[in-house]
């Protein structure tokens, strides 16, 4: 990122400042000029538990549980680090 804004700063040719500039734009999250964030927004889906029955609603929430539970496990397994797995000896016995 540093070398990014060194050469959008400092760079002779202007193509590399430009392409630079608009890099580390990009990485900053900014939008374009032009961008309207209203074009964007798209109007959610209200849940309103009313117009469900209460057999639907128990199912319902059977897998909100269940949603929770594996985003759980993700976070879990992403803070634990990468699986080590054993070399490939190559000794396939199957």
């Amino acid at each position: 990122m540093r070398e990014l804004v060194r050469l959008a700063l400092s760079a002779e040719d202007e193509r590399v400042r430009s392409v630079c500039a608009v890099a580390v734009l990009d990485r900053a999250g900014l939008r374009p000029i032009d961008f309207d964030p209203n074009e964007d927004k798209q109007e959610r889906p209200k849940f309103n538990p009313a117009d469900y029955s209460a057999e639907e609603l128990v199912v319902l929430e059977q897998a909100f549980r269940l949603m929770v539970e594996r985003e759980k496990e993700k976070r879990q397994a992403a803070a634990a680090g990468p699986e080590i797995l054993p070399p490939d000896t190559g000794d396939d016995e199957s």
